[in-house]
């Protein structure tokens, strides 16, 4: 089975990376709200994106392709685009 041109076979091989990454998520979430990186309005969202750049550039380091993760930074930053609040989250769960 083929989603957005990644394949399930992929994304399981991908999960313990994912499992991995998630301390790299997380600091970068903490990291980015430390820093004030992020707007006022639909500040969650670019925490989010700031913190999902992180751990993609995390698993361009290890070597790991980060095709899925560069799809959901894309998909926040055009939920960030369709706006704030519960719209922005409405574009990012509708794309």
């Amino acid at each position: 089975v083929v989603n957005s041109g990644i394949s399930i076979d992929e994304i399981r091989d991908l999960i313990p990376t994912y499992i991995a990454g998630q301390t790299h998520f997380i600091e970068g979430l903490f990291e980015s709200v430390s820093a004030a990186d992020y707007q006022p309005r639909g500040a969650d969202l670019d925490i989010y994106a700031r913190a999902t750049e992180l751990f993609q550039q995390a698993q361009e380091d290890i070597g790991q392709p980060p095709r899925i993760l560069t799809a959901l930074r894309e998909r926040i930053l055009s939920a960030i685009a369709e706006g704030s609040g519960d719209r922005g989250y409405a574009a990012l769960f509708n794309h």
